[in-house]
């Protein structure tokens, strides 16, 4: 069997923006809107739930928590699905079992209806959907990457704005089952987001084939090369194998190589950068989803008006709103170190999540809660970039998926903890010091890891922010 081995420049696969590269920012907008704009207005259900279901915080949590970690869990099992039948068909499919899933939370009965639907339905789809359409966005931008990521996620500062106080008012006028129904139909416009994914074609180069389909770019590039194919430099060569060969291959060994091959684990040995960030954000996640879960009723029990709780949470949005463009422009234009960016990030987070806990007035919390957003914005929104500063791009999207998945149990067991914490101490005020301690922690890691750990030797991005910073 003969292979042909072709090598192509990574700057030819990124024609920088184009009208397609545009418009995928358009889907990613819509896409963060729903799936991460709703993240903290959540939390307006979650209070609605313990009233009418008369369950403790701890049960309830459940519902949210599990929505959280699958929205992570879920990457590396669409991305798998992505490259077999398509990354446009996986997140039409991911939409579809989204606007089920509110429209079946409707009807439900028992907390534990919800907790299937609301939570493991609705987190799925969000999973589904999230990483093929961050992914179809790295297909058009290098260079312009962060701020086209920052553009994109401004669809978190709207949804966080918008959605709230309109959650609260469907809630006031029609019921928490109305509120669903309402927001079934308005998270319908992610297929836009899903149709906006295309498949578009490399340039031909000179002395080289024909691209074959798997050349395309679509999620290839970033992770799922095919198979047997490696890149050799302008040479081919060809694989023989003899039968006697094959039969002795199959054992425990090349089973474990195989799996580590389609996986990509070898990224654990390769990149000792990429380790150290997916672990901080694994620890980090636990105090970020108490945070999401959990800010709406901390916010309640100091200003009791369920309205007004509403309308602060909305502050959240304009600091996400704003932070979004501006985070993306700094770290596009002064190419800032990014892993002390995620160190500072995390740190500030901490502070601000403390200080909300000795607020006793809706006075200083409007400051604190614009500080959430802002900050909160930096980490979330340039995450993916921060993964891909220590990444090749042929490993990006599969490294990206891993540490998703590894995040998401951080997602599901910190609201439930502090659920816990809520009902034994009758206060959220300790929940949120745990959520401070965890990120302070995640934040030291990095600051000494970066000036530890070598960078990336094939990312000559990395290269020129680790000598500028130390």
């Amino acid at each position: 069997m003969t292979v042909k081995h072709r090598y192509r420049k990574a700057s030819q696969t990124h024609p920088e923006g184009g009208c397609w590269g545009w418009l995928s920012v358009v889907g990613l907008f819509l896409m963060t809107f729903f799936t991460k704009g709703s993240a903290v207005a959540h939390g307006i259900f979650f209070i609605s739930f313990i009233d009418y279901f008369n369950e403790s915080a701890a049960n309830t949590s459940w519902i949210l928590a599990l929505m959280g970690s699958l929205t992570w869990m879920a990457s590396p099992i669409s991305a798998v699905f992505a490259k077999k039948y398509g990354a446009r068909k996986v997140a039409m499919v991911g939409a579809t079992v989204l606007f089920v899933s509110l429209v079946m939370s409707q009807f439900s009965t028992q907390i534990w209806h919800l907790i299937v639907t609301f939570g493991f339905l609705q987190g799925f789809s969000y999973g589904t959907v999230n990483p093929v359409v961050v992914a179809n966005l790295a297909k058009y931008f290098k260079r312009r990457h962060p701020l086209a990521s920052g553009l994109g996620f401004c669809g978190v500062g709207i949804g966080s704005l918008v959605l709230p106080p309109l959650f609260q008012f469907c809630i006031d006028t029609y019921g928490w089952r109305g509120a669903l129904l309402v927001y079934a139909g308005m998270s319908a416009n992610i297929f836009i987001s899903a149709a906006l994914i295309v498949s578009i074609k490399l340039p031909k180069l000179k002395n080289i084939d024909t691209p074959t389909p798997s050349e395309e770019l679509d999620l290839q590039p970033y992770g799922f090369e095919d198979e047997g194919i490696t890149e050799v430099d302008g040479e081919d060569t060809s694989i023989k194998e003899s039968p006697l060969k094959s039969r002795q291959q199959i054992s425990c060994s090349s089973i474990c190589n195989k799996c580590c091959n389609v996986f990509n684990l070898t990224m654990v040995k390769k990149y000792p950068m990429y380790v150290l960030l997916t672990a901080s954000q694994s620890i980090a996640s636990v105090g970020i989803g108490v945070s999401l879960v959990h800010l709406a009723p901390l916010v309640q029990g100091i200003v009791i008006s369920k309205s007004v709780m509403a309308k602060l949470l909305s502050i959240n949005g304009i600091g996400i709103l704003l932070g979004s463009p501006i985070f993306g422009f700094l770290l596009s234009h002064f190419q800032l170190n990014k892993i002390l960016f995620m160190s500072t990030m995390y740190f500030l987070y901490a502070v601000t999540l403390v200080l909300l806990t000795f607020t006793s007035s809706p006075g200083p919390i409007i400051p604190l809660i614009f500080v959430v957003g802002l900050v909160r914005i930096g980490f979330a929104g340039q995450f993916n970039v921060s993964i891909r500063s220590t990444l090749p791009d042929s490993s990006f999207i599969t490294g990206l998926g891993w540490a998703l998945l590894l995040s998401s149990f951080g997602q599901l067991i910190g609201p439930i903890i502090s659920g816990y914490l809520r009902d034994f101490t009758g206060s959220y005020d300790w929940s949120f010091y745990f959520a401070g301690i965890l990120l302070t922690v995640c934040s030291l890691m990095l600051l000494i890891g970066n000036f530890l750990l070598k960078p990336n030797p094939s990312n000559p991005v990395q290269l020129e922010e680790h000598v500028s910073s130390v």
